[in-house]
């Protein structure tokens, strides 16, 4: 007699496979980017942080992104604010450049968070 169609071999699948077998618990300095920890720090003092700022402090051509990470990931919206501000650049004309600062609520975020420690949330 002819098995049927359908009927399929047992698999044989490997021990553990798709199994957990390893508990891998993250830190939190695997959750952040050193890039991400250093702006997150200088925003936390409080003050407004230029734009061309947040680049030098993060370390990256184009810090904007690394506040859009922290908005995602921390902050939210609400947490990370942005102004536009009014300049005059290197050839005298008029610009808009813009800045940011961490709100409180942001901080607090943050520091649940771990990104920021209790103290780094204080106010300098």
């Amino acid at each position: 007699m002819k098995p049927a169609i359908n009927e399929k071999a047992p698999s044989v699948q490997a021990e553990g496979f798709g199994k957990r077998t390893t508990k891998r618990t993250r830190n939190f300095s695997e959750q952040f980017t050193p890039r991400q920890r250093r702006l997150a720090a200088a925003l936390a003092r409080g003050r407004w942080v230029s734009r061309e700022d947040v680049d030098t402090i993060a370390g990256a051509s184009n810090g904007p992104e690394v506040v859009r990470q922290l908005r995602c990931r921390v902050t939210g919206h609400d947490g990370l604010e942005m102004r536009m501000v009014d300049g005059i650049d290197r050839d005298g004309l008029a610009i808009k450049y813009g800045q940011y600062r961490l709100t409180d609520e942001g901080k607090r975020r943050a520091i649940l968070a771990g990104l920021l420690g209790a103290s780094d949330g204080e106010r300098a």
